[in-house]
């Protein structure tokens, strides 16, 4: 059974890739959902969990950078990605 994440990352919502424009849009208020990585740096795993507790943000794990990275098309392993479009 797939992963509500993967579902999400699969369809046509708006993505942002990487630690500093997930930050920048977490800080906005512009997103409505972040995937982090399980295996991503403890940094930025507390920084990005403290981020969205403070403004209000879902968070969900991600089962790896590698597979995230394959479910957002980008070469380089992937530790967050944020969703703008909201989700049910």
């Amino acid at each position: 059974m797939e992963s509500d994440y993967k579902k999400i990352l699969k369809s046509e919502v708006a993505k942002i890739v990487g630690f500093k424009q997930v930050a920048r849009h977490i800080e906005s208020k512009n997103l409505s959902l972040v995937i982090l990585a399980v295996d991503a740096d403890s940094f930025f795993k507390e920084k990005v969990v403290s981020m969205c507790k403070k403004n209000k943000v879902k968070i969900v794990n991600a089962d790896s950078k590698k597979e995230l990275a394959g479910l957002v098309g980008v070469a380089v392993p992937t530790a967050v990605v944020g969703i703008i479009e909201k989700v049910d």
